[in-house]
């Protein structure tokens, strides 16, 4: 099964989402198992301030990787 790379940017109020979503973003990524090669935070220059979230998972398909990560409570 082919890997695809999700890399998800905070918008404007990423900061709020990411504090209220976070435990439910992370039962996601676990709820996935194996098909979650790695996955961990995008971090600003600074090296502490996250800026979003790099996913690379095993899906079917582009089309399959793309609604996976669409249910994502980050999203």
């Amino acid at each position: 099964m082919p890997l695809f790379v999700i890399e998800g940017l905070d918008g404007s109020d990423g900061a709020a989402i990411r504090s209220r979503t976070r435990p439910a973003h992370l039962d996601f990524v676990r709820a996935a198992g194996a098909r979650v090669k790695i996955a961990g935070p995008l971090l600003a220059e600074d090296g502490e301030t996250p800026i979003g979230s790099l996913i690379v998972v095993e899906a079917d398909s582009l089309q399959a990787a793309r609604s996976w990560a669409a249910t994502d409570p980050y999203t």
